[in-house]
């Protein structure tokens, strides 16, 4: 896609290629330089680029261009400008599908459910609907959150019989059944596409038949689907999440850590794993050592409660409004003073001196 807008951009360079040659450059390395950044997807530097072309060439500016300046934008959480740079498409490109989708989009990721509905269905009563697989993603997506069940299952069967070989319309048709709390259909739903799509399911799919499991009751059958996927996607979070959260609701405490560790070990450097997992990794590593080596941390704060040295360094921490429980400390240091403000009532457990919020 990037060389075809490059082509098209060189079309429209050649007049500014007898007097301008480095401005044409600077154009075509724009466009590189914005295609690069999309697949980085360094939105802000991508919208930065495609910016540049647009105000070069104004209404000329070639649709997907458009598209993908609004989509950076919106990537972005930028999406009153996102909406601005499409609406400017539109009426250039009125009659092309990309565009329109790009306008739902917006609608969709800004939660407006109304009017992503609306623009949805625009799309579907002008295209033919053959055409149209990522509409029966989001539509019934959109229907769902409104509470509309059953029009999102109508769309959903829809296409399904349209699409039934499109992996993103199938992998929604089995989430409905998972927001309908429909299991033995979930469970159905998400071996069909494993078995009919071996080799092209997605992480995802793995991770929809894994959950579908747990919830069925079934953790054996749950744990083996999880190692046939993680064979597949060895550093897909959501899989070796799923495979660990299996051994905590088994209980199996030093099972359990040994999974939460493998994968810190193995997720802990990827920047492309997001940080809330990576953190979420790391604290259920945290509480499992303590709990796999429970008597030495209730050896420690024995030690702690008994000690009466003077502390030269105070660890500050704070809870309001019930709002989250008061954890103890990873590793009790006899040389600290833990303290906590706090507005509830809350034990300190022996280790943490608590104080009103208004207290000094």
């Amino acid at each position: 896609m990037l060389i075809i807008m490059i082509h098209i951009l060189q079309k429209l360079l050649k007049p500014l290629a007898l007097n301008m040659r480095e401005g044409a450059k600077a154009l075509l390395s724009a466009a590189y330089e914005a295609g690069v950044a999309n697949e980085k997807k360094d939105w802000a530097t991508a919208e930065k680029k495609w910016r540049i072309i647009i105000n070069e060439f104004g209404n000329e500016t070639p649709v997907d261009i458009w598209v993908r300046a609004s989509m950076a934008l919106r990537r972005q959480g930028r999406y009153a400008r996102a909406e601005e740079t499409i609406s400017r498409a539109i009426k250039l490109y009125p009659n092309h599908v990309g565009v329109m989708n790009e306008f739902a989009e917006i609608a969709q990721v800004r939660q407006d459910w109304p009017e992503a509905i609306k623009r949805w269905h625009k799309i579907l009563g002008k295209w033919d609907k053959k055409q149209l697989a990522t509409t029966y993603v989001r539509l019934p997506f959109a229907y769902m959150r409104i509470g509309k069940y059953d029009k999102a299952r109508r769309l959903m069967d829809e296409g399904v019989k349209l699409h039934p070989n499109n992996i993103s319309v199938l992998e929604a048709y089995a989430q409905l059944a998972v927001e309908s709390q429909d299991w033995p259909e979930a469970l159905k739903r998400w071996r069909n596409i494993i078995d009919a799509h071996t080799e092209s399911a997605p992480a995802s799919a793995w991770v929809g038949l894994v959950r579908s499991l747990k919830n069925s009751s079934e953790l054996d059958k749950a744990d083996q689907t999880a190692i046939l996927g993680i064979e597949r996607f060895p550093n897909d979070p959501w899989l070796r999440m799923e495979f660990a959260e299996i051994a905590n609701d088994r209980q199996d405490w030093p099972v359990a850590l040994k999974r939460w560790q493998s994968a810190n070990y193995d997720l802990g450097g990827q920047t492309s794993t997001p940080l809330w997992i990576k953190l979420h990794i790391r604290m259920n590593v945290s509480v499992l050592n303590r709990i796999t080596n429970i008597k030495e941390y209730k050896n420690q704060i024995k030690r702690y409660r008994i000690n009466q040295s003077p502390k030269r360094i105070a660890i500050y921490t704070s809870l309001t409004k019930d709002y989250d429980l008061l954890k103890l400390p990873e590793v009790i240091d006899e040389g600290f003073d833990y303290i906590v403000y706090t507005d509830a009532s809350v034990d300190g457990m022996g280790v943490f001196e608590i104080r009103k919020l208004n207290q000094p």
